[in-house]
């Protein structure tokens, strides 16, 4: 086991104590992402917690010592920080790093709902679509879901066929499939 493995398990063994439920952490080029029911909520680096947090959950660390954390990937740098160093006054009192790691769960939780209800989706992010059927409808002038939704399965099907492309009927299943948002057993064209 090699150190970092161990002192990750150390934080894994508190982080179980505290909240009384599993955690688990995965590798990253940076340290250890800890993870609360598949959502990262913090990063263990050199023996060292840092929580992510937002709005008034900032301001309540960095009033307790908190302090954010130095590495801010290239395309984060005009949002700033989004993680702070769990400060000794917290460690020291385990109702308090309780009530931070859980208020720490709660915003990541929340902004992957955010994050996921936002999240811009493509043609090719489409059940039964790649990036393939997307540069093909793209070519007839269909170049988003909603004009996808708009035009209709059919209709598209029937555009692209007037363009000159030879499909095979595989093509109008996998687009009546996409909007219907059902994966189809369908994987030849």
């Amino acid at each position: 086991m090699t150190q970092q493995t161990e002192n990750t398990a150390e934080i894994l063994a508190l982080l179980r104590r505290l909240l009384n439920s599993d955690v688990t952490s995965r590798p990253l080029f940076i340290g250890h992402g800890i993870f609360y029911d598949g959502t990262m909520f913090a990063i263990y680096q050199k023996r060292e917690l840092y929580l992510k947090a937002d709005g008034d959950l900032i301001d309540e660390l960095l009033a307790h010592g908190s302090y954010p954390w130095a590495y801010i990937p290239r395309n984060n740098m005009r949002k700033g920080p989004k993680y702070y160093h769990v400060s000794d006054k917290i460690k020291n009192d385990e109702a308090l790093y309780k009530r931070f790691v859980e208020l720490s769960i709660e915003q990541a939780k929340d902004g992957k709902k955010t994050l996921g209800l936002t999240k811009q989706i493509t043609i090719k992010d489409l059940p039964n679509l790649t990036i393939k059927h997307e540069r093909m409808l793209a070519k007839v002038g269909i170049l988003t879901v909603s004009e996808f939704r708009e035009k209709g399965a059919i209709e598209a099907y029937v555009e692209l066929i007037k363009s000159g492309m030879l499909l095979s009927i595989t093509v109008l299943w996998k687009f009546v499939g996409a909007l219907q948002n059902r994966k189809l057993p369908i994987d030849n064209e």
